[in-house]
């Protein structure tokens, strides 16, 4: 029997090869306004930065919110790129609720329609990690299956079929309203 290891190092520590910046991701009216029935987006943009103020009212029974950024043809992520990088600020959530979100995440949807999602580990507004720098990287991230998205016959996900990209959050409170920034996205090869 043979045994074989991966070592992977922190992928957030790991210099890429090359970093190619996403158009139109520091143009706010570009991002749907993708949350919950009840609840409301604004959108702003500055620098190198989208930022979103998720509104989510007493109404609202699931309180979620993922801006969408929708490329067309011209636009569409380099066929050999392995992930998108980003920097990512809770700035504020008001009223304070008594527990951190419940999910942050990022969304790969291709063409068809069919969503691929990843988990981000981001630290709570207010902690010392204010700004932190987040890879995803295609091959991990999983078929979604939730919501209307189709199965989907032909995983993983390749850059060539993402068509747009999400990047948000699921509160476990309503009543409230989120402040976060994407800064610097990019997608990178490695």
């Amino acid at each position: 029997p043979q045994l074989f290891f991966e070592v992977v190092p922190d992928i957030e520590t790991v210099q890429p090869q090359e970093e190619i910046k996403v158009p139109g991701a520091t143009t706010a009216s570009a991002w749907s306004h993708n949350i919950a029935p009840g609840g409301s987006v604004t959108v702003s943009a500055a620098s190198s930065c989208a930022t979103f103020t998720l509104a989510f009212g007493a109404q609202v029974a699931d309180a979620w919110a993922y801006p969408q950024l929708t490329f067309d043809r011209l636009h569409s992520p380099p066929a050999d790129i392995d992930g998108i990088r980003f920097t990512l600020t809770r700035l504020s959530t008001t009223p304070p609720m008594a527990t951190p979100p419940e999910y942050h995440a990022m969304f790969f949807n291709r063409t068809s329609g069919t969503q691929y999602a990843q988990t981000l580990s981001v630290a709570p507004s207010g902690s010392s990690a204010v700004g932190q720098e987040i890879t995803v990287l295609l091959r991990n991230a999983h078929w979604d299956g939730i919501g209307v998205a189709p199965p989907d016959p032909s995983a993983p996900i390749q850059a060539r079929d993402i068509g747009a990209l999400s990047v948000g959050l699921n509160l476990k409170e309503n009543g409230h309203t989120s402040v976060m920034s994407v800064c610097d996205l990019r997608w990178v090869r490695f």
